[in-house]
């Protein structure tokens, strides 16, 4: 294995796991926002 295809496989890999955070961030903001509203309604 050359070292531009390790180069590849690293950033690949890396590459990866930071989009699958970011879709569950995106995911995850309407339920978050929502949580923001209740706890203001409550204090």
């Amino acid at each position: 294995m050359t070292n531009k295809e390790k180069f590849h496989q690293l950033v690949l890999e890396k590459d990866t796991k930071t989009l699958a955070a970011v879709k569950k961030i995106i995911k995850n903001r309407a339920m978050l926002r929502e949580s923001q509203q209740i706890a203001l309604k409550v204090l």
